[in-house]
């Protein structure tokens, strides 16, 4: 093992569907820094053994030779980033587990990963009418870090988008300045006007909001 991998360590996932959407693309982007991301992709695939005996054709040979050495990695590597201390933790280990067979004997990464997906990765319409309440009820609080607050509508609005329910961006300042708490009347008012004259941007929201936060403090 490199030192650049012994440095990247596990993105363990509990096993809960609140979490899925901020253990994924972490684990996807560690996936990427150990090369491993072309085989959740799709983009190299994993043919079955039999298959993979029964080829003669030398280039798609040594194709199969990487896309096995990758797969192992990449399926081993994801048994290995689940906790299974505990029971929802369990159940997600016996999904992954479920993709090693004669076929695939080293196990089968992308089949491992699709099924914890479909598993995990909520798209049902009751989960976001959730989503578009949450959103729409949240407001700042008073001793509240903007910058924090407009992350979360930011995590909120990407969940939404991924479900074809896109909040605009136009729609995402509104929110903001509507739900901005009294001693901020200053920044909303100045923030209204710009946004009448279609002259805002969220990151100028932030950029004013944060300093004022950083002036009160």
């Amino acid at each position: 093992m490199s030192e650049e991998e012994k440095a990247v360590r596990y993105i363990i996932f509990n096993a809960k569907k609140s979490e899925w959407p901020t253990w994924e693309p972490k684990y996807l982007a560690r996936a990427t820094t150990k090369g491993l991301d072309d085989i959740f992709s799709g983009e190299i695939k994993l043919r079955k053994k039999t298959e993979i005996e029964a080829e003669t054709d030398e280039s798609k040979m040594n194709e199969d030779e990487i896309a096995t050495k990758m797969n192992a990695r990449a399926y081993n590597d994801l048994m290995l980033s689940i906790d299974t201390t505990k029971h929802h933790g369990k159940t997600a280990f016996k999904i992954v587990k479920q993709c090693k067979n004669d076929e695939y004997p080293n196990g089968n990464a992308k089949q491992a990963w699709d099924k914890l997906k479909q598993k995990y990765s909520s798209t049902s319409v009751g989960t976001m009418l959730k989503l578009k309440e949450k959103f729409h009820s949240s407001k700042m609080k008073k001793s509240q870090d903007p910058s924090e607050w407009i992350l979360e509508l930011e995590e909120l609005q990407d969940r939404l988008e991924e479900m074809n329910h896109a909040i605009s961006d136009e729609d995402m300042m509104v929110h903001i300045i509507s739900n901005l708490p009294k001693n901020y009347e200053f920044e909303k008012k100045f923030l209204r006007k710009k946004l009448k004259k279609e002259k805002l941007t969220l990151d100028e929201i932030v950029e004013e909001l944060e300093q004022a936060y950083e002036e009160s403090g």
